[in-house]
């Protein structure tokens, strides 16, 4: 029985890591000055309840912060949660709670390891960073600060389908060797190297989407002792 459970979880570890992974928040023009964050999984963009929308923080041409609130929209539930900016912004930064997801010997699924009455192989908080580029300067070479960071080194902006985009990622402030990237529609290959770049190719117009990944333990939530970490740049290629 043992034999068998452990067989299933290795199904449900390949499984879990693919499409557990596939999901991205970018952020959308949808005004002047007027923003929505939206949710890609797998192959679209999906539903999502407003308060898994944790933050978002808009940046000017010379990376200094510029004023912006979101109005969640708690009580409507035909309507997203807006991001409102003071001015238009160069870069925008949202942050999403993705929630829990956990492994049993019957697969994998969004819940709360705490509420399954199963064996559990593993358990994730998942959040998502999403660094959506809507002009270019050089002075986004600089990091923003984030806890793991997918900086562009040329202007995504200027990219064509064929090039390749040399990406740097910081974790916690420093080069992060060995990480591994998926776009909107595929895992990648690619690595950083010691200096935590890679050179990530661009396949197709429109919109593109770059997400480094990584984990750290937890240690205070009884849901999840990983914590997932996806962060993403986000840019249109003409």
């Amino acid at each position: 029985m043992l034999k068998k459970i452990l067989s299933l979880a290795v199904v449900a570890t390949l499984g879990f890591a693919v499409n557990a992974n596939a999901h991205q928040i970018i952020a959308s023009s949808v005004g002047k000055n007027k923003f929505e964050a939206k949710f890609w999984a797998h192959t679209q963009f999906d539903d999502y309840n407003s308060n898994q929308l944790l933050g978002a923080k808009a940046y000017d041409e010379n990376l200094d912060r510029i004023k912006t609130g979101i109005k969640y929209n708690y009580n409507d539930d035909s309507k997203k949660p807006e991001i409102l900016t003071e001015k238009a912004p160069a870069i925008m930064v949202t942050v999403f709670d993705a929630k829990y997801w956990v492994q049993t010997d019957a697969g994998y699924k969004n819940g709360n390891k705490t509420k399954i009455d199963d064996v559990v192989f593993d358990d994730i908080k998942s959040v998502k960073i999403g660094k959506t580029y809507f002009s270019w300067n050089e002075k986004f070479l600089d990091p923003i600060g984030l806890k793991l960071e997918v900086i562009a080194l040329n202007d995504p902006l200027k990219v064509k389908v064929g090039d390749s985009l040399p990406v740097l990622v910081l974790k916690d402030g420093k080069p992060a060797k060995g990480v591994a990237f998926e776009t909107a529609n595929e895992d990648l290959d690619n690595l950083t190297n010691e200096f935590g770049i890679a050179l990530i190719p661009i396949k197709e117009k429109g919109l593109n989407i770059i997400a480094a990944r990584g984990e750290e333990p937890l240690f205070n939530d009884p849901d999840a002792h990983t914590l997932f970490i996806q962060s993403s740049i986000s840019f249109e290629v003409k």
